[in-house]
C-alpha cells in the first residue's frame, strides 16, 4: 500500500486481523504521514494478529491531528517487523497530547528497527503497554514507552555511539526482563514463534483483551500455566 491505509474520523467498532500490511513508500516529508493508521475520534477499535512490515517515515499507528479521543483501542498479537533506514523518526505508536484513553497493548512482537523508537508513546493518555517482545533494533533515540508499563522483554537493543541500551528499556516499567539470548525460532527466516515458553519471569493475564487468550496461530496463552510474553 501507498500512504495512509486508515485515515478516519469518527470511525467506531472497527476489527482489523489476519492481514499483512507493508510497502508505504518512501520519503522523509513530515508533510506526508504514511501512519498504517492515523485518525480522530475512533472508538473501541481491535488491532489484532497482523503482520506490518517495512512501514516508512511517521509512525506505524499515529494520530497526530488535535480533534476528539480515542478510547478503548485494543492492539494484540502483531508482528511488527522492520523499518527501513535512512526515513525520518517514527515511533510504533505515536499520540498527540490528550488523545488516546484507555489504549491496550499487549503481547506484540516488534523487531528489527533502523532509526527513530520504536516506542508505545500515549503522550500523556492512559493506557497499558504489557507483554511484549522488542528485539533486535538499532534506533535513534527512546527509550520511549508510556502508559502502565509491565512484563515486557527485551533483547538486542542498541543505539549508535553508545551501544546496548537494554538496560534503560528494562527500567522503564516494573517486572521487565532482558532476554540473555534470541528469542525466536529462526530470526534469520522471520520465524518469530518463540523458541520457549517465558518461564522465568513471565508475562501477566491482568487486564489483557479476553480475545488475546490465543495467538496469532489459535495457541492458547497460558496453557502450560506461565503467560508468555510476545
Amino acid at each position: 500500500f501507498m500512504g495512509v491505509p486508515f485515515h478516519v474520523w469518527g470511525a467506531h467498532d472497527w476489527v482489523i486481523q489476519y492481514t499483512y500490511f507493508g510497502g508505504d513508500g518512501i520519503g522523509n516529508d513530515f508533510n506526508v504521514h504514511r501512519e498504517l493508521w492515523s485518525g480522530v475520534d475512533n472508538d473501541r477499535w481491535t488491532f489484532r494478529w497482523n503482520y506490518i512490515k517495512d512501514i516508512n517515515n511517521s509512525a506505524v499507528i499515529g494520530f497526530v491531528n488535535e480533534g476528539g479521543t480515542t478510547d478503548s483501542v485494543e492492539i494484540y498479537g502483531n508482528i511488527v517487523d522492520y523499518r527501513p533506514s535512512g526515513q525520518s523518526p517514527s515511533f510504533f505508536v505515536d499520540m498527540d497530547p490528550g488523545l488516546a484513553s484507555n489504549w491496550k497493548a499487549f503481547n506484540n512482537t516488534v523487531v528489527a528497527w533502523n532509526g527513530g523508537s520504536p516506542g508505545y508513546n500515549l503522550n500523556g493518555g492512559s493506557g497499558y503497554f504489557l507483554n511484549n517482545i522488542y528485539a533486535n533494533h538499532v534506533h535513534d533515540y527512546g527509550p520511549g514507552l508510556s502508559g502502565t508499563v509491565s512484563h515486557n522483554s527485551f533483547y538486542n537493543m542498541t543505539r549508535p555511539g553508545v551501544g546496548s541500551v537494554v538496560a534503560s528499556w528494562v527500567a522503564i516499567g516494573s517486572n521487565g526482563q532482558a532476554l540473555s539470548g534470541d528469542p525466536f525460532v529462526n530470526y534469520s527466516t522471520r520465524d518469530l514463534r518463540l523458541a520457549n515458553g517465558t518461564s522465568v519471569s513471565a508475562g501477566t493475564s491482568a487486564n489483557s483483551p479476553t480475545s488475546n487468550s490465543v495467538d496469532m496461530f489459535g495457541n492458547v496463552r497460558g496453557a502450560d500455566g506461565v503467560w508468555d510474553r510476545g
